[in-house]
């Protein structure tokens, strides 16, 4: 298999900043580029299970992976949004209105 497969990472702008700290070696999530491609590792439990499992997802596909984090509050976060797939079955409720009952529930 060639190329190199990503996964797309939303860092919202509400997100914890010990999350951001051990991820990604900021104090918060406003001090983080529009858009990251990778992630450097940090000695930390959660950077090592988001390393593990950026790991074992290139093991899968047997191809180079990567982690594409976008800041929610950048130019773009709404171009990200703009790209997502609904992905609904009858009965089922939409991505969009997941995330707005999980943004209720939060906070």
């Amino acid at each position: 298999s060639s190329g190199i497969n990503a996964e797309y990472g939303w860092v919202g702008r509400n997100v914890s900043d010990i999350f951001v700290n051990s991820l990604y070696n900021a104090a918060s999530a406003s001090d983080l580029p529009d858009i990251q491609n990778g992630l450097e590792p940090f000695d930390n439990s959660i950077s090592t299970m988001v390393h593990d499992l950026i790991s074992l997802c290139a093991k899968v596909r047997d191809a180079p992976y990567t982690l594409i984090s976008v800041r929610e509050d950048s130019r773009f976060g709404t171009l990200f949004l703009q790209h997502l797939v609904e992905d609904r079955s009858d009965g089922q409720i939409s991505y969009y209105e997941f995330l707005q009952k999980v943004q209720q529930q939060v906070g």
